[in-house]
């Protein structure tokens, strides 16, 4: 018997339902997924011990200059190398332009 293939995600909004999808629709394990707008450095061993753990790891794009180094894609590709998928954010304006986010500093 072939043991199951383990994946983790590391998204925002679209990693759970990603997760959801790639369980309902394939013989795969999800780990918890990292949810990259609530990732803290502070808890990177963690994040780092979950991603080591998994067969394959679906991230989406994450930006050198994002506050949580551990999980920005260049990060990512120099731990990971072939096991990382890339993949774009599922975000496009264009369903919903008129949508917009009011950053308040502090």
């Amino acid at each position: 018997m072939q043991r199951q293939q383990t994946i983790a995600v590391v998204a925002n909004c679209q990693a759970r339902p990603l997760v959801r999808l790639l369980e309902d629709y394939f013989e795969v394990q999800c780990i918890e997924p990292i949810i990259v707008h609530l990732a803290k450095d502070e808890h990177a061993d963690a994040y780092l011990s979950r991603l080591d753990s998994a067969d394959i790891v679906i991230s989406q794009l994450i930006s050198e200059q994002y506050p949580c180094k551990t999980i920005c894609t260049e990060a990512l590709k120099k731990r990971l190398k072939e096991r990382l998928l890339l993949i774009p954010n599922l975000f496009y304006r264009g369903y919903t332009p008129d949508l917009r986010y009011v950053r308040l500093q502090g």
